[in-house]
């Protein structure tokens, strides 16, 4: 019985670490980001074009999401202050109300925007959350990731500052 639990532990953990390989990208590195539209909270629809010239950070969240609450207030703190830097996070699956509480609740320094038909994060990918994008000023992806892992965000934090130079 004891071996059977053991078995039955292993190949969860194996589909847990499987879930956040990363390897379920829509788009490729040095492309450009696809294009959409998107509405922020208390504010008008905007196209993604429309921060051309500045780097953007784009993350992929769910307000249950525990990794997602993980790496949010991280980010937050680190890329706060640097100016040039957007920090545009699309709740997934999620309506404005759900938006609108979490960021009430956690008074992040993002730009929040619902994404309830998951129109905007099927361009990138089918499952997995978090999951980050940093998309150069010319407009073309530079780094991807999915998963909660400190050792990749810091080093996503680091091209972030280093771009923004």
């Amino acid at each position: 019985m004891k071996n059977f639990f053991i078995l039955v532990s292993f190949v969860f953990l194996s589909f847990g670490l499987a879930a956040q390989d990363g390897k379920e990208f829509k788009t490729q590195l040095n492309n450009p980001i696809p294009e959409f539209e998107f509405t922020p909270l208390d504010s008008e629809k905007i196209h993604i074009k429309d921060y051309q010239g500045k780097v953007v950070l784009l993350n992929f969240y769910a307000s249950w999401c525990g990794p997602c609450r993980r790496e949010m207030p991280v980010l937050d703190k680190a890329l706060k202050n640097e100016k040039d830097l957007i920090i545009l996070a699309i709740a997934r699956g999620e309506d404005v109300s759900k938006v609108r509480e979490f960021k009430d609740e956690h008074n992040y320094s993002f730009v929040f925007a619902p994404d309830q038909d998951k129109s905007v994060y099927q361009l990138f990918a089918d499952k997995y959350i978090p999951r980050n994008l940093v998309i150069n000023k010319e407009g073309q992806i530079i780094y991807q990731s999915t998963g909660y892992d400190v050792e990749k965000l810091n080093s996503m934090i680091d091209l972030i500052k280093k771009e923004l130079k």
